[in-house]
């Protein structure tokens, strides 16, 4: 595929800010952004910066024929920090369309994932728990299990509801609601269990957000407190999923939580290789940590080879940008983290249901 076309162009992500768009012959690939960040980003893109500076007509005539090809012209703009990661998304879309593929395909998998649902927000996301994102997820992979958490979610939002409790949806489409954390964990397990759903139930703690030497997570608490009340609410309520349950530099401690329960890693990692370690049973991959394809795909394979699972997840500002449910099935990774509401979430799960 030879480039034709480049044009860069300032839009809109889903909480109405700023964010970069790249076009490539025709198709298109936007930059989301996160609330609650790892301090080990990159950051997001100055994209009046990135309009003025970036190089477009360097790409024109440009040969690009596979994956290696796309890997090889982001190294050349990887100075513009999020701005190659855009480039590369962009290139992948383009590439697929002139061999008639779908974008997942120039990776070499089909993974099927299975969706983990945001169901009540707080934390960054929303005033309310502390505890950042109530989530939900299938017992069985089967990606029509989508229309399985929509039902849980609309029934959630109709007894908080009935409870006067309840108070708009946060950044990434969850319930924003009045009641305390072990509040709305007492009733989303009472919930799935007494109403038979097949989902089973986890948080993000976002622990790095509620730090500042001590933990600000229903009281304060120290180090050995915190680990102590994680392992009780993963007991008393039965979760199978724990995202950063301690800081992001606290790798021991992300150990001893790991082998209690199903812990999985965000901030700690950033989609950095160089900061992976066996600590953690999953790990959380949101390619704009590190803006780089190639960077998110070597992650990838690490976290494999480490024999921990990769998450692949949206981000609070998001976009309406399918390209990441793409990426979750061509590397092939079993689960995909996006909210069940709002449509810049809802038109990557619809991509998922129309690939699988």
């Amino acid at each position: 595929m030879r480039i034709k076309e480049v044009k860069l162009r300032k839009v809109l992500n889903s909480f109405a800010k700023p964010t970069l768009e790249v076009e490539v012959n025709g198709v298109f690939s936007s930059l989301p952004s996160g609330t609650s960040k790892s301090k080990h980003e990159i950051g997001d893109v100055d994209v009046d910066s990135v309009l003025r500076r970036f190089p477009v007509r360097s790409l024109i005539g440009k040969e690009v024929n596979d994956l290696r090809d796309i890997l090889e012209v982001e190294k050349e703009f990887l100075r513009y920090g999020n701005a190659a990661l855009a480039l590369s998304l962009s290139l992948v879309k383009a590439l697929a369309r002139e061999e008639g593929k779908k974008p997942y395909e120039l990776f070499g998998k089909k993974g099927r994932p299975i969706p983990l649902v945001k169901i009540v927000g707080g934390g960054k996301h929303a005033r309310g728990p502390d505890i950042q994102e109530f989530l939900v997820f299938p017992k069985r992979r089967n990606p029509k299990s989508i229309f399985l958490c929509s039902e849980f979610f609309h029934h959630v939002g109709k007894i908080l509801r009935e409870k006067k409790t309840l108070f708009g949806r946060d950044l990434e489409g969850g319930w924003v609601t009045s009641l305390k954390d072990l509040e709305v964990l007492k009733l989303l397990r009472e919930e799935i269990d007494e109403g038979g759903f097949k989902l089973e139930l986890g948080v993000d703690i976002a622990a790095s957000s509620l730090f500042d030497g001590k933990y600000h997570l229903m009281g304060t608490k120290g180090r050995e407190e915190m680990m102590k009340f994680v392992r009780s609410l993963m007991k008393d309520y039965d979760l199978k999923y724990v995202e950063d349950p301690l800081e992001e530099e606290d790798y021991d401690g992300f150990r001893e939580l790991s082998k209690e329960g199903f812990v999985c890693g965000d901030d700690i990692f950033a989609t950095n290789p160089e900061r992976l370690r066996p600590v953690a049973r999953a790990a959380i991959v949101k390619p704009n940590q590190v803006g780089s394809l190639e960077k998110t795909i070597e992650f990838v394979e690490k976290v494999r080879e480490l024999n921990m699972m990769p998450i692949m997840s949206h981000r609070s500002q998001d976009t309406e940008d399918p390209i990441l449910t793409h990426l979750a099935i061509g590397l092939g990774i079993p689960m995909i983290k996006i909210g069940i509401s709002g449509g810049e979430r809802t038109a990557k799960l619809n991509e998922l249901l129309r690939v699988s």
